[in-house]
């Protein structure tokens, strides 16, 4: 890891919460769109995870954890990611989400410190810090109770990948 927020996700890309993946290199840019070959049709898989009703730790003292098995379904290249979100709370501002992908990488998609609502109800947050990462493997939610007093529940989450299928030599994909 990088200073001041930087880290390299599984593609080998630099990303940072504040500033995305940096400045484009216009020169390389306009050097790559020279020998450009376009990827296959946009895809997407999912798992749902429905009926949890976890309860999320109060105060930074545990986390709900909720696992996403993606090692059967159709290898993507990354473009981005959405979780689908319900929970309930007392402060749901409280709450704050982070996925780990197979690849190590984790991304926290959602601090929220000043939402004083008490539900989320198929919240979709999303992030795109896993781009260029293969969808296989098993990724995992972590939801932590950030300030102590009043306690939550998961009720339910849903991992929705979008990419490219990855072409894998003489297998077709």
């Amino acid at each position: 890891t990088r200073d001041n927020g930087w880290k390299k996700n599984g593609a080998g890309w630099w990303f940072n919460d504040r500033y995305g993946a940096g400045l484009v290199n216009a020169a390389a840019a306009v050097g790559a769109a020279r020998t450009w070959k376009n990827l296959p049709g946009a895809t997407s898989v999912r798992v749902r995870r429905l009926a949890l009703n976890l309860a999320v730790p109060d105060g930074n003292s545990g986390v709900a954890k909720v696992s996403f098995d993606l090692s059967g379904l159709k290898d993507l290249r990354v473009e981005h990611v959405q979780l689908v979100i319900s929970a309930v709370h007392a402060w749901r501002g409280d709450l704050r989400y982070q996925l780990n992908a197979p690849s190590g990488m984790s991304s926290v998609v959602a601090v929220r410190p000043h939402d004083q609502g008490k539900r989320l109800d198929n919240w979709v947050f999303m992030s795109v810090q896993h781009w260029g990462e293969s969808s296989r493997g098993v990724w995992t939610l972590e939801v932590s109770d950030r300030v102590r007093g009043d306690s939550g529940l998961l009720q339910s989450a849903e991992l929705i990948v979008h990419g490219t299928p990855i072409l894998r030599t003489g297998s077709g994909l």
